[in-house]
């Protein structure tokens, strides 16, 4: 047995697939280079339009995306507008603003006149209309994405009630809290099915037969694992604060004397990049096995992508990302450092900063090292959102299969009348993606 399948029946992220090689019926062509120039070409245009331009780079990145994705031979296509967008941003406003204006209000007030059980109790209300509207704007975002894509002509949406799926999700998130986590499983096969069973194809369904327990060990293993680091992280700290008293603790006054800080910083680093890791593993089992156990009428979908190849992949560009950041740093600083000592005699200072020995203005100097590192800052955002992502999307997509093939090619298209007001609430809250 190879190390993959050791990693594979240890997770247990799906079973009984064959590793035979899939018959190549999607293909992705996206250009990393490609994405990059547009994504940095995008970012500058979002910055010195305050934000006006995002909608219309996320269309453009979507329609560039779709259409370098296709199957037998034919790619998708995205049919959305940056007018839809826009429009339905401000008629999200519309309700935020009103909404942040009474919130503002109420504080104020329940501050002045109210007891503290009133503050609490209004602040549980708030969380709560807050994971509401944003569940609301996933619904939203993701109805608006599949009826702007077709693929052959035959456009895909999503049905059902976005209030209801928001209302439900809304008490499944409030489970997660009061269980500490122990109700994912059962949130996530329910999510998964409230879209996928939601979800079709001209006037074909999606299907799946997801349950929880089908990644409900992989999930309690990665748990257990993140909860040992935890314990052992705060084995370390409670003798600190067991021996200070509470002011001194709400005051930040805390004798950490006699802290192991290499111990705990190791402590610290694993239970980060654990989770960073945990997270991703149980997203790719998650997807395997959703793919696994969905059909598209009579089209079972099959994937053999290897998890162990995309998480090693994704550690791999972890470190090219911060090798990038520090690289593109210090070509950026060295390049400011060099016109600043180049344009010092030129440019007259009462508040001069001495480098290597030159005179330079210490405004030019700040303004020019800032604007590199917000350069390089943005530079890195690019790099990592283009390095990961596309292998993603090629490993994926080049191990999928759609069987029974056929059926999907007598699809008819569904003449389902499309919202025009776009992804307003998803991009008004923050929580859209291109």
């Amino acid at each position: 047995t190879s190390g993959e399948d050791m990693l594979d029946q240890a997770i247990q992220h799906d079973s009984n697939i064959n590793d035979i090689e899939p018959e190549k019926q999607f293909e992705v062509t996206v250009s990393r280079g490609s994405l990059f120039l547009k994504l940095f070409i995008y970012a500058i245009l979002t910055i010195v339009t305050v934000g006006i331009y995002r909608f219309w780079a996320k269309t453009k990145i979507r329609k560039y995306l779709w259409e370098n994705i296709s199957f037998h031979n034919d790619s998708f296509e995205y049919l959305g507008k940056a007018t839809e967008l826009l429009l339905g941003f401000l008629m999200a406003l519309v309700f935020l603003i009103p909404l942040g204006l009474i919130d503002a209000g109420a504080r104020y007030g329940l501050e002045l006149f109210g007891s503290s059980g009133l503050l609490i109790a209004y602040n549980v209300i708030y969380v709560s209309v807050i994971i509401f509207l944003i569940e609301f704007a996933f619904y939203r975002m993701r109805r608006y994405q599949l009826t702007r894509t077709a693929w052959r002509g035959i456009r895909f949406n999503l049905e059902g009630s976005a209030v209801r799926y928001a209302a439900k999700s809304m008490l499944w998130n409030f489970s997660l809290v009061f269980s500490f986590g122990l109700t994912m499983p059962w949130v996530i096969a329910w999510q998964n099915k409230q879209y996928l069973n939601n979800t079709m194809f001209g006037q074909t369904y999606f299907i799946t037969a997801i349950k929880a327990k089908d990644f409900m060990k992989p999930y309690f293993i990665l748990y257990a694992v993140g909860l040992l680091i935890s314990i052992a992280l705060f084995m370390q700290v409670f003798p600190v604060f067991s021996g200070s008293s509470i002011e001194n603790i709400a005051s930040g006054d805390i004798d950490f004397t006699g802290l192991e800080t290499g111990s705990l910083t190791l402590s610290y680093g694993a239970l980060f990049i654990w989770t960073i890791i945990g997270l991703l593993i149980l997203n790719l089992i998650v997807l395997k096995t959703t793919i696994n156990k969905t059909s598209i009428g009579d089209s079972p979908l099959r994937t053999t992508f290897s998890i162990k190849r995309l998480v090693l992949l994704n550690l791999a560009y972890m470190g090219a990302t911060i090798l990038f950041f520090i690289v593109v740093g210090i070509i950026l600083s060295a390049i400011c450092l060099v016109v600043t000592i180049g344009s010092a005699a030129m440019i007259e200072s009462f508040d001069d900063l001495t480098v290597i020995g030159k005179s330079i203005p210490q405004e030019t100097f700040i303004y020019l090292f800032f604007g590199a590192f917000a350069l390089t800052y943005i530079l890195t955002i690019i790099f990592n959102a283009v390095l990961f992502p596309v292998a993603l999307l090629r490993e994926i997509f080049r191990n999928t299969t759609v069987e029974n093939k056929e059926a999907l090619f007598n699809t008819l298209d569904n003449p389902v009348p499309t919202s025009n007001h776009g992804e307003g609430f998803a991009d008004a809250l923050d929580v859209g993606a291109f």
